[in-house]
């Protein structure tokens, strides 16, 4: 009798993870082309930092800093360095970001271990 029900506690366990599984695969809406999902203006939370993505890749940044100081950054072609990364010209130490954009949110990952996270300005 306990056999019985070891096996059909797996069997439905297994049920359960073989439609769950596809379920949250199905559910990320995470963007398959982020240089083209990036046009716009991005803010981080503490609007220290300014992103304006255009159609052409290029993008002007502004960054302002606790002491009062800003850098503005215009790139003159696309800051993408392909589908999926972007140049942080907004840094005195200019870092590679990639780039992940789910719905209205914008989360850039550097290769320094750096981690951005923007809202979509509307």
């Amino acid at each position: 009798m306990r056999i019985r029900i070891a096996k059909r506690s797996l069997v439905c366990a297994c049920v359960l993870l073989l439609l769950i599984v596809p379920l949250a695969a199905c559910s990320s809406n995470e963007s398959t082309n982020p240089k083209k999902d990036a046009v716009g203006t991005w803010q981080s939370a503490d609007k220290t930092l300014t992103l304006d993505f255009a159609a052409d890749g290029s993008l002007h940044a502004v960054s302002h800093a606790t002491s009062g100081v800003s850098i503005e950054v215009t790139s003159t072609g696309s800051a993408f360095t392909d589908a999926t990364h972007i140049y942080g010209t907004w840094e005195v130490n200019i870092s590679t970001y990639e780039v992940h954009i789910s719905g209205d949110t914008m989360v850039l990952k550097g290769t320094n271990g750096k981690q951005i996270s923007l809202t979509r300005v509307k």
